[in-house]
């Protein structure tokens, strides 16, 4: 685990201590990381920061993460406010709110920019009516039906959120981790990992 984490953050040219994770429950709860919080889960997972699924600071040199295997990780930045954060946004957590929270925790809203990382496309998400109900009802058109299956669109629902929340400056990977099992991991598929978003200030 600590070979892995430590080659993922050479590439945001971070240390293993900064490394900064949560415990990601579906829900939307976010947490502001601040020295204290730092490393939080480098070394187990049992000293991640409890019970968030989206994470944002002011401080640099600070890794944060999150995790997915099917869900759609975010990055918000704030360039000229010097503050960055995560967001782990399955279905649930969209329906529940958990990107307009992360929103509203970092503020100005204009200021910031959005990626929407690789998750199970369109293309390959069928849901039953219990998801598809109250995902239509939350956010709208992202629901549809090809031949007798229903599927949800993950991407048009981060995106509809990040506009309702009053970010313009949306980039969607729109790439797909059920379609791509030599590049990502999906539990859909199968997989037993999990791929990571790491986001990083550099502190100079």
């Amino acid at each position: 685990m600590r070979r892995n984490r430590t080659r993922a953050l050479r590439v945001v040219d971070a240390s293993l201590g900064s490394w900064t994770g949560a415990r990601q429950v579906h829900g939307t709860h976010v947490v502001k990381v601040g020295a204290a919080e730092r490393g939080a889960g480098w070394d187990s997972p049992a000293s991640v920061v409890p019970d968030a699924d989206a994470l944002w600071t002011e401080e640099p040199d600070v890794a944060l993460v999150v995790v997915t295997a099917d869900c759609a990780p975010i990055l918000l930045a704030d360039p000229p406010g010097r503050r960055i954060g995560v967001v782990h946004a399955g279905w649930r957590g969209l329906v529940a709110g958990i990107i307009e929270e992360a929103v509203r925790a970092l503020g100005s809203p204009t200021r910031l920019a959005a990626f929407i990382g690789p998750s199970i496309g369109p293309c390959c998400y069928e849901v039953g009516k219990d998801v598809a109900v109250p995902a239509a009802e939350r956010l709208g058109e992202v629901v549809y039906r090809r031949g007798d299956r229903t599927h949800l669109d993950l991407w048009r629902g981060a995106t509809t959120a990040l506009a309702r929340a009053g970010v313009h400056e949306v980039w969607p990977a729109a790439l797909c981790t059920r379609c791509e099992p030599d590049r990502f991991y999906s539990h859909r598929a199968g997989g037993r990992g999990r791929q990571g978003l790491i986001a990083r200030m550099d502190p100079s």
